[in-house]
């Protein structure tokens, strides 16, 4: 079920991403049964069952579990489960226009599946996330200027 779109900003954009894992998860054998979007917090609850094909019905991945985030590991950051790759390192490779697909080529450890994951976690908290990588890059680039001018 589609939660009324006047609860969601930016709706059309997170159908895309439902979308997206809808294609993901059918790559898997997954069938996307329901989302519900929930005061802009964008995916609170999502379903999948094994398609069916005469077996018996699969276990269920909550993809709550697929982002953790764990005080001393990767500074706390959301990463994904079982790894230490932050959500904000797709993010990054993401916005530098690697797609999903070339990102799991990249990380053979990871399944696309847990690709897709980041990204929504990433769509959800955006402003914090950009906000986060900015200030990693900006103080990089002072401690790149600071020791560049001791070396002269």
């Amino acid at each position: 079920m589609l939660g009324n779109s006047s609860f969601c900003k930016n709706y059309s954009y997170k159908k895309s991403i439902v979308s997206n894992l809808g294609r993901i998860f059918d790559i898997l054998g997954l069938v996307l049964d329901s989302y519900l979007f929930i005061k802009n917090k964008c995916f609170i609850l999502l379903w999948a069952a094994k398609k069916t094909t005469g077996q018996a019905m699969q276990t269920i991945t909550d993809i709550g579990t697929l982002i953790v985030s764990t005080p001393g590991t990767c500074g706390g950051r959301p990463r994904i489960a079982g790894h230490r790759i932050t959500v904000h390192n797709i993010a990054i490779d993401f916005n530098a226009g690697i797609k999903p697909e070339e990102i799991v080529v990249q990380r053979p450890q990871l399944m696309l599946a847990q690709v897709y994951a980041a990204l929504a976690y990433y769509y959800a908290n955006q402003e914090i996330i950009d906000t986060e990588i900015a200030a990693e890059i900006e103080e990089y680039d002072h401690l790149e200027a600071e020791y560049t001018a001791k070396r002269q």
